[in-house]
């Protein structure tokens, strides 16, 4: 068993690619447990409150992707691990790419937060305005 741990594949032993999977497991599964927790809880607290703020986090952290999650989660998992240069360039971009992607995904979770609650406010003041908002 010993022998073939120590095998090497792409620069690295089976139990290098082991411990990469090991980690990218558990940093996946770790961050889905903390966004949905937080989730519950900012729902939670969402109900209890008259503010609006706790809202946009509820909706801000449903916005978190699955496949933003498994990203990060494969990017932790590889760093164990002695890649090419062009290897470790790809994935740098790759998890760039995917704050950004996410980054934008909150933004614009933003944007309609802001929108909405400008719409709302409009509406209450002017109900006939509706079907202009619309």
């Amino acid at each position: 068993m010993g022998d073939f741990l120590s095998q090497s594949f792409l620069g690295n032993t089976v139990l290098d690619w082991i411990v990469a999977l090991v980690v990218a497991v558990v940093v996946w599964a770790a961050v889905r447990i903390v966004v949905r927790v937080l989730l519950n809880r900012m729902k939670a607290l969402a109900a209890k409150t008259k503010t609006d703020i706790d809202d946009l986090v509820t909706a801000l952290l449903k916005k978190t992707k699955g496949l933003f999650v498994t990203l990060v989660a494969i990017y932790a998992g590889a760093l164990s691990l002695q890649l090419s240069v062009e290897i470790d360039s790809l994935m740098t971009r790759l998890i760039i790419l995917g704050f950004m992607i996410q980054g934008a995904l909150g933004v614009n979770g933003i944007v309609n937060y802001i929108l909405g609650s400008w719409a709302r406010r409009q509406f209450e003041a002017d109900p006939t305005i509706t079907t202009a908002l619309g």
